[in-house]
């Protein structure tokens, strides 16, 4: 059993506001074959209706704390201080992917996404 311990945001920010240990998800150690792993990327990759085909999303735990990406919206939670609002440009966008996350968009690749109206 993965536990944390502490206050949610210092995670990944779901679950119930709590300080002490909090169980996050179990697991054991025996094999997985490699069709489960298959067919459960394809799964949460393609369905619709799931988080990964509805949204643009990117996630990181960060040594003090949780960022966020959903759509335009970002949070940042360290210890008990939290930032979080809407991304209004695309170049915003694509210099908090860079420093936040470590990915790299070209602007193309930003505007593919259809999250800005195109620039004039």
């Amino acid at each position: 059993m993965l536990e944390r311990h502490g206050h949610a945001a210092l995670t990944d920010g779901r679950g119930v506001e709590h300080e002490g240990w909090l169980p996050q998800y179990s697991f054991t150690l025996a094999p997985v074959h490699e069709p489960d792993l298959l067919l459960g990327n394809h799964w949460t990759s393609t369905a619709p209706g799931t988080r990964f085909t509805t949204v643009r999303c990117a996630s990181i735990v960060l040594p003090t704390g949780f960022a966020s990406f959903t759509d335009r919206h970002y949070s940042r939670r360290s210890a008990d201080q939290a930032t979080e609002g809407v991304i209004e440009s695309a170049k915003v966008y694509r210099m908090r992917l860079s420093l936040m996350f470590g990915i790299h968009f070209s602007k193309e690749e930003v505007d593919a996404l259809g999250l800005f109206p195109p620039a004039p």
